[in-house]
């Protein structure tokens, strides 16, 4: 099986961590949690002046909330590619912990331009999606 084959390369290994790795940057970074977090509140952003919490843990919680996203997309993909090829333990354990330190900077990354530049006056609820 072609499959096999390329998972007992040990060189191999490397390709196939990035590639995968690569996949679940990309579909975590993708999403519009973080780099949307600020901009969804529009004008009713003045309620977080009430909520009683302070400012840092609400941005930590939004910033939680698309970790929480990207492990749920690094689990799934890691298991869909355990399906389609025979993975190690080991191979698999890597591969999780190389890809939630890797996006980390891509989520926080997103949160920071919201943070900077949040679109709070718009027309409707897609202009914070759109243009951010």
């Amino acid at each position: 099986m072609p499959s096999e084959a390329l998972v007992d390369k040990p060189a191999s290994h490397i390709i196939l961590m990035a590639a995968i790795t690569g996949v679940i940057i990309f579909m975590a970074g993708s999403n519009a949690i973080a780099a949307t977090s600020l901009s969804r509140e529009g004008k009713e952003f003045y309620i977080s002046k009430y909520i009683p919490l302070a400012y840092k843990i609400q941005v930590q919680v939004k910033l939680l909330s698309a970790y929480v996203f990207g492990i749920l997309v690094a689990v799934l993909l890691i298991i869909a590619a355990t399906v389609l090829m025979p993975l190690k333990i080991q191979f698999i354990g890597a591969l999780l912990g190389i890809s939630l330190v890797a996006m980390a900077p891509v989520i926080e990354a997103g949160l920071l331009i919201d943070l900077a530049r949040p679109k709070l006056e718009r027309e409707n609820e897609a202009q914070a999606f759109k243009q951010n």
